[in-house]
């Protein structure tokens, strides 16, 4: 950049040396044959020429840095009513790996668009993982792989100290020019606190969603607890801070959570069958930005509105192939039935109980595939096994001279399907030549209808075996377990903490699954080296994620451990 000017984001780097930071705060290449100081921090300030300018020699776009603006992103939120599905996702992804105290939503960090790998990659590290991964790997090297500076900036400019000294005593080396203001004003935000800001963190979340369990079943669990799917959850309405080029980036990410309830209703049997439904929800997203500061007379800018539509990967069905390999009077005398069980984001469900029913005219006997394959036998019609990694369970029919097709049960999510149909070969005499003359010898079978064009109608397996098949559903356990009572269990433990405009409150956030409606828990809680702190026991209700109402959090709780009573 020249004197004065922004960093050129298309400037070669060569001897660069940003990477030397996670967030690409280090060296960088200038016109004068030399690299700027670490760590370099914006914004341009000829107050602190050493770690501010960055002069490239030529004169472009990227001269004129511009102030940071504040720039709010926001999901326009469901309205309530009956069958409306927009108001979805968030403007964050999730660290997997968040501590019990933080926040586990991930804005963008520059350095994923603005690094040669789009991972961050840097002496320190790549970017941490991330659901939906956004940086995964093969990760590339830490030199040269930043190359657009500014990565970080003092907000607001008169908080810059001499070197950018970060240390306890900086307040007494400040000396920069710039923009200038309070934290938080007397009648207004200001800038929402003041210090080192990494683009484009959360300066503030106005507007959350609230996770939920709606009355659509995902899937029955291992001891025949219902787990529901739930609403969206996350960041929908946040505040950034805008880079020395106007610009400032937001995740949107989906989720797994919609308002399945204005999506289906549940069937006879409680299941939610989301078949046919592609689109589970849409997010009407919009952005503002705004003077930082006080208001002025400038209106804010506002952007169109642009709409995501979220569409469903759901899959539940069984497809019935001829066996390969089979020759002589074995063709087309077996058949391959595969089914399938894929959630809404294309994730498989594994190890779930599918119960095959043979019907058909011709069907003679249902086995596990591969032979050898885990499975109960109910009997000679129907049998249950269990979907793979891949979500896939698969069984062999075989039968002669009639037609065949196949009821699927899935159990955990009682959702049934049924096959195509198919039609099974007649077995024929296998050919014998010798030199004397012989007679053909017609068999006549009475198994099954003759050969001949397909027939349309499907002959199931009698009731009773389909209702043998649905009490095993209902009543039999399906592994050979012996399955424990019922119990409430703590599933999830984290303390979460809500930034206002002058404050931070911190809270206690808790999921118990258990068949009763509320549970007894027992909350501790410790401080860093590990003291308990405190001993309080309240009542919560189970099977959705809440705050433990009426706990007051000292700063000195650090870790909190929750357990059920009784």
């Amino acid at each position: 950049m020249q004197p004065g000017g922004g960093a050129d984001r298309n400037r070669r780097c060569r001897p660069c040396l940003g990477a030397t930071e996670f967030f690409g705060d280090g060296e960088y290449a200038r016109a004068f044959g030399d690299r700027s100081a670490a760590p370099t921090f914006g914004p341009f300030d000829p107050l602190r020429p050493d770690e501010t300018l960055l002069s490239d020699g030529k004169l472009d776009a990227g001269d004129v840095p511009m102030p940071s603006a504040l720039v709010e992103v926001r999901i326009a939120p469901n309205t309530g009513t009956p069958t409306d599905i927009g108001g979805v996702g968030s403007l964050a992804v999730v660290d997997p790996n968040a501590g019990p105290s933080d926040s586990p939503f991930v804005p963008v960090y520059k350095c994923i668009p603005y690094s040669r790998d789009h991972k961050c990659t840097s002496t320190s590290g790549p970017h941490p993982a991330t659901i939906p991964n956004v940086a995964p790997p093969p990760f590339g090297p830490a030199a040269h792989n930043h190359y657009a500076p500014y990565y970080s900036r003092w907000q607001p400019a008169t908080f810059a100290t001499v070197g950018s000294d970060l240390g306890s005593d900086a307040d007494i080396a400040r000396e920069a020019s710039g923009n200038d203001g309070p934290p938080i004003g007397n009648n207004f935000p200001g800038y929402r606190g003041s210090g080192l800001y990494d683009y484009w963190q959360f300066a503030d979340v106005l507007s959350n969603a609230e996770d939920g369990p709606t009355h659509c079943l995902q899937r029955v669990g291992k001891y025949d607890d219902p787990i529901f799917r739930t609403r969206p959850e996350g960041p929908q309405d946040i505040l950034v801070f805008s880079d020395e080029h106007g610009e400032a980036q937001a995740y949107f990410n989906p989720g797994t959570g919609f308002f399945f309830d204005n999506l289906v209703t549940p069937n006879g049997n409680g299941a939610c069958d989301l078949r046919g439904i592609t689109t589970l929800g849409t997010a009407d997203i919009s952005a503002v930005a705004r003077y930082p500061y006080q208001k002025v007379t400038d209106p804010d800018k506002a952007s169109a509105t642009i709409r995501k539509s979220v569409t469903s990967l759901f899959r539940k069905d069984v497809v019935c192939v001829p066996k390969a390999g089979l020759s002589g009077p074995e063709t087309g005398t077996a058949f391959i039935c595969t089914a399938t069980a894929i959630d809404i984001d294309g994730t498989p469900f594994e190890h779930e109980t599918v119960c095959f029913t043979a019907g058909g005219t011709g069907a003679e006997r249902v086995f596990a595939f591969p032979i050898g394959s885990p499975a109960k036998v109910v009997d000679s019609f129907t049998i249950c096994v269990w979907t793979n990694s891949n979500g896939q369970a698969q069984v062999e029919v075989i039968g002669k001279c009639g037609t065949g097709n196949v009821f699927a049960l899935f159990e955990d999510e009682r959702i049934l399907r049924v096959s195509n149909i198919f039609t099974f070969g007649c077995p024929t005499a296998p050919t014998t030549t010798t030199t004397t003359t012989t007679t053909p010898t017609t068999t006549t079978t009475t198994v099954g209808a003759p050969a001949g064009p397909p027939i349309v109608s499907v002959q199931a397996a009698p009731p009773a075996v389909i209702a043998q098949v649905i009490k095993s559903a209902t009543t039999d356990s399906a592994t050979p377990a012996t399955r424990p009572a019922a119990k409430a269990t703590v599933a999830v433990v984290r303390i979460q903490k809500q930034l206002y405009a002058k404050q931070t409150a911190r809270y206690v956030v808790v999921r118990v699954n258990g068949t009763t409606t509320t549970a007894r828990v027992q909350v501790t809680l410790v401080s860093r080296n590990g003291k308990v702190l405190a001993k309080v026991t309240r009542v919560v209700p189970t099977n959705r994620l809440v705050r433990v109402p009426n706990l007051k959090l000292t700063k000195a709780a650090i870790h909190a451990r929750v357990r059920v009573l009784g």
